[in-house]
């Protein structure tokens, strides 16, 4: 920087000295303030800068900066770049700020350059900016969970799926007694019609990602298989803790997190995953179905034939299979 000092200056001196001092300082980001009057000094300049605490006046051939501090890793960080020209509490030697202030935070420097004004500056900044958004976040007695806030988000997950999978199941069980005529939905359709749109408004209600949203398993999404096998294709009671309900598991890792109960919260996760992945898409096999039988009785000449009746013993078979597996039909885990 230029040496600005001057001996009785002139009023267009001062305006001259004032306007580069204005200059530096508006380079930097540092917002420049001036008084009416020249106050006395080395510099003859009217004009003082301050940002985010911090004042700045200009000497000789440097720029003098003091302020509440800047915490000692950053400073070590700026000092690591700028040692030379941002020079600790204005020492000739350069000193690092650890080395200088023992573990202090530096509210003192002497700069040199356009550039290490303009990298004081900006660290001055991205502490001011860390120390405001700290002062946002909530206390330590703040996070307190109220009596709302004590479902963790395992047990988030657990209900989402949970409410899902029965959805599911009910839904099945409901069409084959539509099917089989034990129950009976509008009298304008066939049971075989009634029995096709329960699972179609069911997997309606079951939330669909949309695009740009993190799907279940990226794997499932690309068409690859699970990386797992069939590891995870048995009943909850085979899994690590499987003696543990999915409310207790999740309370177990939230309470204590320790690498058996982490452990056990992995495998109930995948294993949720892929259960609610495999109900809904035997939901849709069974409307599918369905459907298909629907289309063929209505699709014969003559009177139609009711669903249930042109459905085969193979088709029925499936279905049923899909709406009642039961945990033990499950392979076991290996």
């Amino acid at each position: 920087m230029k040496n600005l000092a001057r001996s009785n200056p002139s009023p267009e001196e001062i305006d001259a000295v004032t306007a580069v001092c204005r200059s530096e300082l508006e380079a930097a980001g540092i917002k420049p303030f001036e008084s009416t009057v020249f106050l006395g000094g080395e510099v003859p300049s009217r004009a003082i800068g301050e940002l985010a605490s911090w004042g700045f006046r200009r000497a000789w051939y440097y720029w003098v900066a003091e302020g509440p501090g800047i915490p000692p890793h950053i400073a070590e960080e700026l000092h690591a770049k700028h040692g030379n020209d941002v020079r600790v509490d204005g020492h000739c030697g350069c000193p690092s700020p650890r080395e200088w202030h023992k573990g202090f935070a530096v509210g003192r420097y002497h700069v040199d350059t356009q550039e290490g004004l303009n990298a004081l500056a900006d660290t001055i900044r991205s502490v001011a900016v860390a120390a405001s958004q700290d002062a946002k976040a909530p206390t330590a007695r703040e996070q307190i969970p109220g009596p709302e806030k004590y479902r963790t988000p395992a047990i988030d997950q657990r209900c989402i799926v949970g409410a899902d999978l029965e959805r599911l199941r009910t839904a099945a069980n409901e069409a084959c007694d539509l099917l089989a005529e034990r129950t009976y939905g509008s009298p304008a359709r066939s049971p075989g019609h009634n029995a096709r749109l329960l699972p179609e408004r069911t997997l309606k209600t079951i939330p669909v990602p949309p695009e740009g949203q993190t799907p279940a398993a990226r794997w499932r999404e690309a068409g690859e298989p699970d990386p797992h096998g069939v590891r995870y294709d048995c009943d909850r009671a085979q899994l690590a803790g499987g003696d543990l309900t999915d409310d207790e598991a999740a309370n177990a890792v939230f309470l204590d997190p320790s690498i058996n109960n982490l452990t056990i919260a992995k495998e109930r996760f995948r294993w949720l995953s892929r259960r609610l992945e495999t109900a809904d898409a035997g939901l849709a096999k069974v409307k599918q179905i369905i459907e298909d039988v629907d289309n063929r009785a209505l699709a014969a000449d003559g009177p139609v034939t009711p669903t249930l009746q042109e459905m085969t013993d193979e088709e029925m078979r499936k279905i049923f299979a899909l709406a009642s597996r039961k945990p033990e039909d499950w392979r076991p885990c290996p």
